[in-house]
């Protein structure tokens, strides 16, 4: 299913990327590096907020702060239900 998402919820580009800068600085985010885009997507995420674009870290922050939110709030939940 396709979710709607309101990025301004969270923030400008820059600190949704500062969010989830930790779980790709911890090598969690894994890129095909055979992939034809990859050097490309890499090259904007190193440089950012200073690359020329900014469309493929502002997709990816939402999307891994989307995830990381998801994945506590199912933590939390999970943990309250522990013996």
């Amino acid at each position: 299913p396709v979710l709607k998402m309101n990025p301004n919820k969270i923030g400008e580009k820059e600190f949704r990327f500062e969010q989830c800068t930790p779980f790709i600085e911890s090598g969690k985010l894994k890129v095909p590096h055979s992939a034809v885009w990859a050097d490309e997507f890499i090259e904007e995420l190193v440089t950012f907020p200073a690359a020329m674009h900014d469309d493929q870290v502002d997709a990816t922050s939402q999307l891994l702060n989307w995830h990381l939110e998801r994945t506590v709030r199912v933590q939390r939940s999970v943990g309250k239900f522990r013996v």
